[in-house]
């Protein structure tokens, strides 16, 4: 499958270092904003086409697939653009800004005959099956803490008044779309749609701003999933889902690193998993993609577009709770 990538981060560094342990992927364009940065990015990784008007790239017939890594607030954009041309589009998260530009992807996807699917890389990776497969172990689940705190390195720029585009309210980014958005999806992907909602967090400048940190309450029927995220500290707490009979423990919903099953007295026990680790974990969503556009798998179609819209209904719900807005929302 022929593909294309939008943006030049690390991100796509390492969608591109994964892809090319799948046989069925070719990278043969990128497209970049500026015609020196797309060079630098195809010299680096020998790819054979650079383009800096995505709408040229869209239609050249070069590409059968688009890996969209840019900032959030153009997700939809940009996507729906490839759409419009028969490309098939594996978009990075937060999939968009809102519902709306969600339900419009979706719409633009079907009306176009071409397959759609948001980058959420922890609900496609081994250690979430293993997850899944020791959860009977715990008995009744009574909570679930899952956390994706971390210092931001731009923080240190935005506290001295230094332009950056990590804490900019205008680009759809802060700590709930960019970090919260992994404790959501694998909530979701768990635990389905819940039944309230209850958020709380902290906008930066005096609510003016972008979130710095915010937890989101998720109530299900007999338990809570507490959904913890940050972007202006580091949490070293482990993640937890809690039952009656034992907890299973891992790192954070981006990672899901080190498992363990511990039982009521203590015992731990370790979750074996044949997870590629963070730099490469990237591999089983594009692999998942690439199998959902060559089968036409209307089944996982119509699960994945649940997955999304209640991702997406979660993520507006909390902004709406703490108060923060984007310009996409207008």
């Amino acid at each position: 499958m022929r593909f294309g990538v939008i943006g030049t981060n690390f991100i796509t560094d390492r969608f591109i270092n994964a892809g090319r342990l799948i046989p069925e992927f070719e990278l043969v364009a990128v497209g970049s904003r500026t015609a020196e940065r797309g060079k630098q990015f195809s010299e680096k990784h020998s790819i054979p086409y650079v383009f800096t008007d995505f709408e040229k790239m869209a239609e050249s017939g070069l590409i059968d697939a688009v890996y969209v890594a840019t900032p959030n607030y153009s997700h939809c954009e940009i996507s729906r653009l490839f759409l419009a041309h028969g490309v098939h589009v594996l978009c990075e998260k937060p999939f968009a800004i809102n519902e709306k530009e969600v339900v419009s992807m979706i719409e633009a996807a079907r009306e176009n005959n071409v397959k759609i699917m948001e980058a959420s890389r922890s609900i496609y990776m081994p250690e979430i099956q293993a997850i899944k497969n020791n959860l009977h172990r715990i008995g009744q689940t009574r909570r679930a803490i899952l956390q994706m705190s971390r210092y931001s390195s731009r923080y240190d720029l935005y506290l001295q008044g230094k332009p950056t585009n990590t804490f900019d309210v205008s680009l759809g980014n802060g700590a709930i779309m960019d970090m919260g958005v992994y404790n959501i999806q694998l909530a979701v992907f768990l635990f389905g749609y819940p039944n309230s909602i209850t958020a709380t967090g902290t906008i930066l400048e005096d609510g003016k701003g972008i979130d710095g940190l915010c937890t989101t309450i998720l109530q299900y029927d007999g338990f809570e999933c507490v959904c913890m995220t940050s972007k202006v500290h580091t949490t070293h707490l482990y993640s937890e889902i809690a039952g009656q009979s034992g907890s299973i423990l891992f790192t954070t919903s981006g990672e899901l690193k080190d498992l363990k099953f511990y039982d009521n007295q203590g015992n731990a026990e370790s979750i074996p998993s044949d997870g590629m680790g963070l730099e490469q974990n990237i591999y089983y969503e594009l692999k998942k993609f690439i199998q959902y556009v060559e089968e036409d798998d209307a089944a996982f179609g119509k699960r994945l577009e649940t997955q999304e819209l209640s991702v997406i209904r979660i993520l507006d719900e909390t902004r709406r709770q703490i108060g923060l807005r984007f310009p996409n929302d207008l």
